[in-house]
C-alpha cells in the first residue's frame, strides 16, 4: 500500500512563530505560504489559547464549517465560501496538564474555543502562553473538553517522549485505560513523535483500535521544521470531515522521520555523550557509566517495556524520510541550515511543486536531473538506505546514505 497522489497532507500540530505575546500582523499568511512550499494542505494553529496569536489568526481568516480560511490573494469577501486559492486551519493547541502529558487539542469553532477557555481559564494561566500548564490531569482535561463540546478531539501527543509523552519515561502510563479511565474509549488517536512510528506503536495492543497519526509539533515556522512529520488524509472542506477521519481511521497513512532521527530514541545522557540501547542501559542499571547519573531514557525503551508483540502490525501505509535539509546535510557534507542547503531545497520545490512533492512522488530520474547528489539521496531514503547514528537525550541523531 502506499499514500495516493491525490491525498492532502495535514500538520495539526504546530506552534505560532513567536510564543507568548509576539505574533506579528502577517503571520498566518506567511504560515499558510510557507505550507504550500511544503505541501501541506491542512494545518493546526497551535497555541490558540495565546490572545495575541489568536487576534492576529481571526483578524487573517474566516470561518467556513470550523476550519479557519486564510485569505487569498484577492481576499475574500467576509462570511462567503471560502475559494480555492485559500489555505484552511483548524483550531489546534497544545497542552500540558499536571500528569506532565502533553495534549494535542482540536476545537470546532471559534465560539467552541470562547467556552473551553472560560473553563481552562480556571486551572491555568493560558492567556500568553503558547502551551499552557494546566492544574488538573489527563482525565480531568478529556471531561471537561467532552463536557464543552464533544466535536473537540484530545490526542495525546508525542506519546513515547521522555518527560512529557504519556507513555515516556517521566510520565509513565502503561495504558489509556490507566491515564483516562472510564473515558479512555474517547480518544481515538495518539501522537507518534519523532522517535517512533507506526510499526512501533503498534506493538501495543492497547492501541489496535486507534489511529496512528504524526504531526511535526515545529515550534518555528521554517520548511526544516513544518511537516517534517504529517498525516495524509481525503480532501476535506469542515472540521467535522478532519475529525471524522481521525475518529474512523479512515486517514490516508502517515510521513514519518526516521525514528533513529529523533531526538529521544535510544538511552543517553547528552552531558557525557553516553547513547547506549535499552538492553545495556539495563545492564548498569539504568545509570550513566560515566557520572552515575540515571539515563534519560528513550522511545525504544519504553516500547520494549510495553510492548505485547515483538512485531507492529501496521494498518496504514507509511512513508519514512527527512526534509530536504537534512537530507543535503548528509549528502554533502554541509549544515541543513545553511544558505547552500535552502538553495537546493528551493530548487527541488521549484521543479516538483512543494517539498513533500519530491520527497514522495518525483521520479528518480527527475530528481537527479535537480541534483544528482541529493537526488540520489532522496531516492536512498524511499529504499532505507540509510544509516543513523541514534539520537539521545535531546540530541538528534546523524544520518549517512549507504549504497
Amino acid at each position: 500500500m502506499t499514500i495516493p497522489k491525490s491525498a492532502i497532507f495535514a500538520d495539526l500540530h504546530i506552534h505560532s512563530n513567536y510564543c507568548g505575546n509576539l505574533s506579528k500582523k502577517g503571520d498566518v499568511l506567511k504560515l499558510a505560504g510557507l505550507a504550500g512550499k511544503k505541501g501541506l494542505g491542512l494545518l493546526g494553529t497551535g497555541d490558540l489559547t495565546n490572545r495575541r496569536w489568536r487576534e492576529i489568526l481571526y483578524s487573517e481568516t474566516c470561518e467556513s464549517d470550523g476550519l479557519q480560511w486564510a485569505e487569498g490573494r484577492s481576499g475574500p469577501a467576509r462570511g462567503s465560501p471560502p475559494t480555492a486559492d485559500e489555505f484552511p486551519f483548524v483550531l489546534s493547541m497544545e497542552v500540558c496538564c499536571s500528569d506532565k502529558s502533553h495534549h494535542v487539542v482540536l476545537i470546532p469553532d471559534r465560539d467552541c474555543a470562547k467556552t473551553l477557555f472560560s473553563k481552562l481559564a480556571k486551572v491555568g494561566k493560558i492567556e500568553k502562553m503558547g502551551r499552557p500548564f494546566l492544574h488538573f490531569g489527563s482525565r480531568a482535561l478529556l471531561e471537561t473538553c467532552l463536557g464543552t463540546d464533544k466535536k473537540i478531539e484530545v490526542i495525546p501527543a508525542h506519546v513515547w517522549t521522555p518527560h512529557f509523552g504519556m507513555f515516556g519515561e517521566g510520565v509513565h502510563y502503561g495504558s489509556l485505560e490507566e491515564a483516562f479511565g472510564d473515558l479512555a474509549g474517547r480518544i481515538h488517536a495518539v501522537e507518534t513523535g519523532l522517535s517512533s512510528d507506526p510499526e512501533m506503536n503498534r506493538r501495543m495492543a492497547f492501541l489496535n483500535a486507534r489511529t496512528i497519526v504524526s504531526f511535526s509539533d515545529a515550534h518555528s515556522h521554517s520548511l526544516a521544521r513544518l511537516g517534517r512529520e504529517a498525516t495524509a488524509m481525503k480532501k476535506v472542506k469542515s472540521y467535522s470531515g478532519v475529525i471524522s477521519q481521525i475518529r474512523k481511521n479512515s486517514i490516508l497513512g502517515t510521513v514519518e522521520v526516521f525514528p533513529a532521527f529523533g531526538k529521544y530514541h535510544l538511552d543517553g545522557h547528552r552531558n557525557c555523550g553516553v547513547s547506549l540501547a535499552p538492553a545495556d542501559s539495563l545492564k548498569t542499571g539504568n545509570l550513566c557509566p560515566e557520572c552515575s547519573k540515571r539515563l534519560t531514557l528513550g522511545v525504544e525503551h519504553r516500547i520494549e517495556e510495553l510492548q505485547s508483540r515483538a512485531a507492529g502490525r501496521t494498518k496504514k501505509p507509511y512513508v519514512t524520510t527527512l526534509p530536504i535539509p537534512e537530507i543535503v546535510s548528509a549528502a554533502l557534507g554541509v549544515g541543513a541550515g545553511t544558505a547552500k542547503a535552502e538553495r537546493i531545497q528551493e530548487k527541488f520545490i521549484s521543479a516538483f511543486g512543494s517539498e513533500l512533492s519530491a520527497l514522495l512522488f518525483a521520479p528518480e530520474e527527475e530528481l537527479a536531473r535537480v541534483d544528482p547528489a541529493v537526488g540520489r539521496a532522496i531516492a536512498a531514503c524511499r529504499r532505507g538506505k540509510v544509516a543513523i547514528d541514534a539520537g539521545y537525550d535531546s540530541v538528534y541523531g546523524k544520518v549517512k546514505f549507504v549504497s
